[in-house]
């Protein structure tokens, strides 16, 4: 578990949301989606994979899904369908 999971809300700000990242990538499971932005997306993805699934659909990009696959194709499952119709694809 992380410490981060623990701060009130009300103190939640940009800097401690990418400061909390830096320091462990995980922790994109506890930042409001307000707060994520794509640097913060790709350190979680380059750190695992299947961190994807805790990333608004926005950041969802082709570079961001090509990533994930790269890292972990179990990772598919929680990418937009067209990226899953590709690996399904592939691996017929």
């Amino acid at each position: 578990m992380t410490s981060f999971k623990l701060v009130p809300k009300r103190l939640i700000t940009q800097e401690l949301c990418d400061l909390a990242s830096t320091h462990n990538p995980a922790t994109i499971k506890y930042i409001p989606h307000t707060f994520i932005n794509m640097a913060i997306v790709k350190r979680a993805i380059r750190y695992n994979s299947l961190l994807i699934k805790y990333v608004p659909d926005e950041f969802k990009t082709d570079e961001i899904c090509m990533l994930a696959l790269d890292g972990d194709i179990d990772c598919a499952k929680y990418l937009p369908e067209k990226w899953r119709n590709i690996v399904l694809q592939k691996n017929s």
